[in-house]
């Protein structure tokens, strides 16, 4: 039986903060180590004393260069679940749901994703409020985010779709309100585990 399965990006597949911290640390000239594990969602802000006005800069930055193509893969991703991932596509219907920003983001996440051999992925951009409608428009049976917002939001707008949280050093203070909500895993491989998938 072929399933609708919406999969996020930053957090889940990718390490976005490692390249954030590399981009802050050559755009703003700082020196935070690449494996700072921050406690909160917005950290360079809240954590890390970054001016609103320099904040702005660096995803001035992120939007206009090729950010979002150079990404390391998270080091929650071995060799299996890649290859796990990329025959997924090919059995059920994948979407690759993001926040991301710029003009160019759609089809950068697209060449990054090939570039691990995802076939013909399918990159739907959206807004933070998005997610909850995609996923209740495509009937998505499953979905799995590491952001709590986008988690809440599908919860409302699809309450049908299947929740899993990618568990993470910032959405820890969040696992007791969203208990009953969503099943909270260490990687995407463990729902791939737990869903018995691909």
């Amino acid at each position: 039986m072929v399933r609708r399965i919406c999969i996020d990006m930053d957090g889940v597949i990718t390490d976005f903060n490692k390249s954030f911290i590399r981009a802050a640390n050559k755009i703003l000239h700082m020196a935070i180590p690449e494996d700072f594990q921050p406690k909160v969602w917005h950290y360079m802000l809240q954590e890390l004393g970054v001016s609103r006005e320099d904040y702005d800069k660096l995803w001035e930055y992120v939007e206009r260069s090729d950010f979002w193509s150079t990404l390391d893969i998270h080091s929650s991703i071995d060799e299996k679940v890649m290859s796990d991932l990329c025959r997924l596509t090919t059995l059920h219907d994948v979407y690759f749901l993001t926040n991301r920003v710029g003009a160019t983001a759609k089809f950068l996440t697209e060449r990054w994703l090939s570039m691990w051999h995802v076939r013909h992925p399918t990159v739907i951009v959206t807004d933070s409020r998005g997610k909850g409608l995609i996923c209740k428009a495509l009937k998505a049976e499953l979905a799995i985010d590491d952001y709590v917002p986008n988690i809440v939001e599908i919860s409302i707008s699809s309450p049908e779709t299947k929740l899993y949280m990618k568990d993470a050093s910032y959405n820890q203070k969040d696992h007791f309100a969203l208990m009953n909500k969503v099943n909270i895993v260490g990687s995407l491989g463990e729902m791939f585990e737990r869903e018995e998938l691909p």
